[in-house]
């Protein structure tokens, strides 16, 4: 805290013992560790699989690019390097991220907070109201986007650059050395412009707070520090340029802006916004993962929410303009959400991530409201030392049960559809999470929940529609309805051209033989996107349809060498070096050796890459091993509750009688299957 005044400036104290404020920061990180603990084994969600997983320079180094989330994405590669690829190592960095910006926060409210003198006290009242709102913050149920969503560790980043070069600015105020503490400062800030583009308004947050309280904390005026203040200046500058170019380069992707949204319909809807975000900074309930936030159109509503929130924002000038202590509440809530909830179009006008440091001006709020009741109401004190207390206890464990939602796609998405029913954006994707889920009923229920909904409303997008057909075709394709399937696609790309839909429905269609059709809707799709390895490994089926092996052979590997990821073509490749009836391509020992690469891939044993291994041994004449691998197939079907496959069984009895097994197209194939457990099966199995 601020204590004696030396050499023209304030300097920390010695307040409090330090070994108790050790002790204190010991046991804030405790507390939110265990409030996150059982979300570690959580599953990867959503955006991690393409931010993190789906990033090459992430997984496998093959470069990160200089951007405006760089030192993020460096980290999540040094997560891969240390503690490897599992979600909980993710989280677990996560999580311990958080704990370092509740223990800066517990440090800069220390040095706001006015000193009290309390001899013979291990804590002083300010250090127990900064733990206070410190904990409180970290343990409240808004950050759990923030903390269990892997992905979003732009925001922790980003949250503990800012924290960072505001703690250290603070402490070049009022420690003994300004200049190791400001240069300090402004190297967090850099960094900080490399982890999400919200870090540009800090500098303007930094330089109204010395504007506000520089000259109290320091004894020196404003003007003082006017190369500081310009350096800062600067750094906005970067930081606004950095915003932008970031914010145009995904409005080409069809990233961050939203083409449903104007200037003026945005800007008319965050008033709104802004005042859920206090009504849940109070009370954390409901908590929506997606809200998809419609465009407020109530003119009374525009009114009267406009009315509250800019009362709250002129205050907040006025009391800048006034120099008044209380305003940088107003600044440091109303300036972080400034990127997000102004005139800025960006895709989506609520998440509640966004609230990750704004959320830091309300609970300091609260807690100077109890610590001042706590001061002068001397009756109230139990009340309030109770209060404030059950409100931890209460934060803890609304966290607890929010974490609880973040174990699956299904239940958070289910969740989302629970609280906002007309969320189209949240029913497609529990509809998606269901089918990936293989519960193919539930995923159909809540297609045709879409697709009865009618013509396609603010609700329910001509986009959502046709996600809602091509789901439903990829439904029905899993479960062998090829034809129900086609129809479907051929629905979906009526509404919207995409090139993965027209490749789903060329895979219908050689599903369902209809080859001369796939052929021709597949060369569609290659020539609108010739980067999809599934189309070349289709091109391979349809090539292992018509026998020219030499030209399936050629299309596998093509596939392969386009996506080594896409292990599905790897599967196809290696089953028809095991499998093909030309004895110039034949290579089972190849073939192993891609169902062992194949196999480390996995977490469970495959039924397809034993079969495959069956074959392959059988082509070597190791009829025993051949025997074993499909044996160990059938059992496996078993074991997980699937019908008996008739041809593996019928495989198996010629291993025995020491046949080996060669691909034989015959009537009625049935095809590739769009999606199954472990690998896809792009090539039929037929004796």
């Amino acid at each position: 805290m601020i204590g004696t005044q030396q050499a023209g400036q304030r300097v920390v104290s010695g307040k409090g013992d330090s070994r108790s404020v050790l002790l204190t920061i010991g046991g804030m990180a405790l507390l939110v560790f265990a409030v996150y603990r059982n979300t570690l084994g959580h599953p990867f969600l959503m955006d991690d699989f393409t931010a993190i997983l789906g990033h090459r320079g992430i997984r496998f180094g093959d470069g990160i690019a200089l951007g405006s989330r760089w030192l993020v994405e460096w980290t999540f590669r040094l997560n891969v390097l240390g503690l490897g690829l599992t979600p909980a190592s993710f989280r677990l960095v996560n999580v311990a991220i958080h704990v370092i910006n509740v223990v800066l926060l517990f440090g800069i409210v220390r040095i706001l907070l006015e000193p009290t003198d309390e001899p013979g006290r291990r804590l002083s009242r300010s250090d127990l109201s900064a733990a206070w709102i410190a904990l409180a913050w970290g343990l409240h149920p808004l950050h759990t986007g923030s903390v269990i969503y892997i992905c979003q560790r732009y925001e922790l980043l980003m949250g503990s650059c800012f924290l960072l070069a505001f703690f250290c600015y603070l402490r070049g105020l009022t420690g003994t050395r300004p200049r190791f503490w400001f240069d300090l400062s402004l190297v967090a800030g850099l960094l900080g412009m490399a982890t999400k583009e919200v870090m540009a308004v800090a500098p303007l947050v930094i330089v109204i707070f010395d504007w506000i309280m520089g000259e109290r904390l320091s004894g020196r005026p404003f003007r003082s520090r006017i190369r500081l203040h310009i350096a800062w200046g600067l750094l906005m500058a970067a930081g606004v340029c950095l915003w932008f170019s970031a914010w145009g380069h995904a409005l080409d992707r069809g990233g961050y802006a939203s083409p449903l949204h104007t200037v003026w319909e945005y800007a008319r809807t965050q008033p709104g916004v802004i005042a859920h975000y206090i009504r849940l900074s109070m009370i954390p309930y409901p908590l929506v993962f997606d809200y998809c936030w419609p465009i407020e159109n109530r003119f009374w509503m525009i009114v009267i929410q406009g009315a509250g929130i800019g009362l709250l924002a002129v205050a907040s000038a006025c009391g800048v303009v006034k120099r008044q202590p209380a305003a940088m509440l107003g600044v440091w809530f109303f300036g972080i959400l400034l990127p997000t909830s102004s005139v800025v179009v960006v895709q989506d006008p609520a998440f509640e991530h966004r609230l990750y440091l704004p959320l830091a001006a309300v609970m300091m709020a609260l807690g100077s409201l109890g610590r001042w009741g706590y001061v002068h109401g001397r009756g109230m004190r139990p009340i309030l030392a109770g209060g404030a207390v059950a409100y931890l206890i209460l934060m803890g464990g609304l966290t607890v049960y929010r974490g609880m939602d973040y174990e699956s796609a299904v239940r958070l998405w289910g969740d989302t559809v629970e609280k906002r029913p007309d969320n189209g954006r949240a029913r497609i994707n529990l509809a998606m999470a269901c089918y990936e889920a293989e519960d193919y009923p539930s995923a159909l229920f809540h297609a045709w929940t879409i697709l009865e909904s009618g013509a396609p409303d603010e609700r329910f997008t001509t986009y959502i529609h046709a996600r809602a057909h091509t789901l439903a075709g990829n439904v029905w394709l899993a479960q062998d309805r090829a034809m129900m399937a086609v129809q479907h696609y051929r629905l979906s790309l009526e509404m919207w051209q995409t090139p993965s839909t027209r490749l789903n429905l060329a895979m219908a269609l050689a599903q369902s033989e209809q080859y001369d059709k796939a052929r021709q809707v597949l060369r569609d799709a290659l020539y609108e996107d010739p980067s999809q390895a599934r189309a070349w490994a289709l091109n391979g089926y349809l090539a292992m349809m018509e026998g020219d092996f030499h030209s399936a052979l050629r299309w596998y590997q093509r596939a392969k060498r386009m996506d080594g990821r896409f292990l599905p073509a790897q599967a196809d490749l290696a089953m028809l070096l095991a499998s093909v009836p030309d004895a110039d391509l034949l290579d089972p020992d190849r073939a192993l050796a891609l169902c062992d690469a194949l196999n480390r891939a996995f977490q469970e044993p495959s039924i397809r890459l034993l079969d495959i291994q069956g074959m392959a041994w059988a082509a070597k004449g190791d009829f025993n091993r051949a025997i074993q691998c499909a044996e160990d197939a059938v059992v496996l079907r078993k074991t997980r509750g699937m019908d008996p496959d008739p041809h593996l069984n019928l495989r198996l009895d010629r291993y025995r009688e020491g046949i080996p097994y060669r691909f034989k197209r015959t009537p009625g194939n049935p095809g590739m299957s769009f999606s199954a457990p472990g690998i896809s099966a792009t090539v039929p199995y037929r004796p």
